[in-house]
């Protein structure tokens, strides 16, 4: 990574940024026009889910890999459960020895419906290539109980922890839910599960990343801390109100990195909790590339590496890289 210059530059897709209303039906039948959730590997791999953007029941998206140059393989094809928007078609996370792991489940917002089967998987890939599918089945189509699983987002910690959000519809007349984080062993014991569901604005796919000491970061107003124990709090002097997180990501030090979808930025959140801008100008929905901070559109998905020096973050119809200054 000490070649590449500080600023933004693109490393797929096209700095054009479609309106909404353009995006295609099938979105594997045009080159990266949408990535759901980004993670990245030690070696500098990125996965990806490229979901479709049609509300079929069972919509098929894939899992992607983009090695350093650029080059993308189709690693797996997931099949996502249920309708829902493209933010809620599967998380990625990736552990230290390159297990790469996808949430099928879109969580409770479109759960509470009958034409949702209600249920759930996590897709491991192990760096070979081979495929383990782990069942976490769910209660018909009725709403979910507390205890019940389905996979929307996860994250791994240091030692191989996996940590999964689990939405759920708690109001069907209000359209609020509520979201559970469950903590599983590497080799899939269930640890805890937080004992008090975590509220957040209706709407909005949770995001969370754990980092080396097996704290849990949990995306909304305001962002919430769960400790390797499951006790949760608020993330204390946040003073800023984030739009739509689409993304987090965590670099060794313990800095934060927030994807917000409707401002059009990437904010840092230091273990102090001060709160920068790293990349785009709030408000600005297009694609400068250059020069920080630049201009992103709709960030839908962002990863870090260990050192916090390069973000990968996906924007509109691009995967972009990101040299922060140092």
């Amino acid at each position: 990574m000490k070649n590449i210059p500080e600023g933004i530059s693109l490393v797929l897709g096209t700095a054009t940024v479609p309106p909404l209303a353009q995006l295609p039906t099938d979105m594997h039948a045009t080159p990266l026009p949408y990535l759901s959730s980004l993670a990245l590997d030690p070696q500098g791999n990125i996965y990806a889910v490229e979901p479709r953007s049609d509300f079929s029941r069972n919509p098929l998206s894939r899992l992607l890999k983009v090695n350093p140059q650029g080059s993308v393989t189709v690693v797996a094809e997931v099949p996502l459960m249920g309708g829902g928007t493209m933010a809620d078609r599967g998380g990625v996370a990736v552990d230290r020895t390159g297990n790469v792991f996808v949430a099928t489940g879109i969580g409770g917002r479109n759960c509470g419906f009958s034409f949702c089967d209600r249920s759930g998987t996590i897709i491991r890939v192990s760096p070979g290539g081979a495929t383990t599918t782990l069942v976490f089945p769910t209660a018909g189509n009725a709403l979910s109980p507390a205890t019940d699983i389905v996979p929307n987002r996860i994250t791994t910690d240091a030692t191989g922890n996996l940590y999964v959000s689990s939405d759920r519809i708690t109001d069907l007349v209000n359209w609020t839910y509520s979201t559970t984080i469950t903590k599983f062993s590497p080799s899939g014991v269930r640890l805890w599960q937080s004992a008090a569901a975590l509220s957040f604005l209706p709407g909005r796919t949770v995001e969370l990343v754990a980092d080396a000491a097996g704290n849990v970061f949990v995306g909304g107003n305001p962002i919430r801390k769960l400790t390797p124990e499951g006790v949760v709090s608020d993330v204390p002097g946040q003073t800023v109100f984030f739009g739509e997180i689409r993304g987090m990501a965590i670099d060794d030090a313990g800095n934060l990195y927030v994807a917000e979808y409707t401002n059009h930025v990437i904010r840092k959140v230091t273990p102090a909790s001060v709160i920068t801008t790293v990349v785009g100008t709030l408000g600005q929905e297009r694609i400068d590339l250059g020069t920080l901070p630049g201009s992103i559109a709709r960030p839908s998905g962002v990863a870090v590496d260990c050192a916090g020096t390069v973000l990968y973050v996906s924007s509109g119809n691009a995967l972009l890289r990101v040299k922060l200054p140092q």
